[in-house]
């Protein structure tokens, strides 16, 4: 199997899982968005010769506070990479084949996991309004 059909393995992957979540796939992020927030998880690769490595990130725009900075871009925010939310530096998953794609993608989405860890108590805290 090449890098691209698993990279495109990969992200099917996640999308079958954030799907019952609400999240929609766009690209290499998955959206679930509200009339003031959007929640993102996004997933990055990083090329080798004979696999990649995939990174993580978090984040959360604040559709009022975007609008009144007025920069007219389509940004988050606030959002980081899991591993440094966890404090332990940029996390990597290496795939090298098939095989590598299932458990990757579980991974971030069971409850021990490093997204359920770090990264879903991130969305939850900072995409909540808190009044003055």
């Amino acid at each position: 199997m090449t890098l691209k059909l698993l990279r495109a393995g990969l992200l099917n992957r996640l999308a079958e899982l954030l799907k019952p979540q609400g999240y929609r796939k766009r690209e290499q992020s998955f959206h679930r968005e509200s009339c003031l927030v959007r929640l993102s998880f996004h997933v990055e690769f990083i090329n080798h010769a004979q696999d990649f490595d995939v990174t993580a990130d978090v984040a959360i725009r604040h559709h009022a506070v975007e609008e009144l900075l007025g920069s007219g871009k389509d940004v988050a925010t606030i959002g980081a990479e899991l591993g440094n939310i966890a404090g332990v530096g940029q996390h990597r998953w290496t795939l090298r084949v098939e095989a590598d794609v299932a458990p990757v993608a579980i991974l971030d989405w069971t409850t021990t996991s490093t997204f359920h860890r770090h990264g879903g108590p991130v969305l939850a805290r900072f995409s909540i309004f808190r009044p003055g």
